[in-house]
């Protein structure tokens, strides 16, 4: 899988986060705005894991779905259902495994 790399932008209001998401090397770099609010976080991984390693998961999932360059340039983490109804499952899965990978 081709690197993914996740910056906050900044805390667009309490309780709310935009991050930068650039996926690739520098000669073949996607970048992408990703918007995602404090409850949803919570709601999908309980507070136990940042809000970055939320939005590096959920990209692996996207990438596991379809070509980056069809996933949307700018969206709110809570579309992501909207297009793929298993997502929230996996996307629990994957951050209650990452936490049992864990030392």
């Amino acid at each position: 899988m081709e690197p993914i790399s996740v910056h906050q932008k900044r805390e667009e209001a309490q309780g709310a986060w935009d991050f930068i998401v650039e996926l690739g090397e520098e000669s073949n770099l996607i970048g992408f705005l990703v918007h995602l609010d404090e409850a949803y976080w919570v709601a999908l991984t309980g507070g136990k894991h940042s809000p970055e390693n939320l939005v590096r998961k959920t990209f692996e999932f996207l990438l596991h779905k379809e070509d980056r360059n069809s996933v949307l340039r700018e969206f709110d983490l809570r579309e992501v259902s909207a297009h793929f109804p298993d997502y929230e499952e996996e996307i629990r899965k994957k951050m209650h495994h990452s936490l049992q990978d864990s030392p």
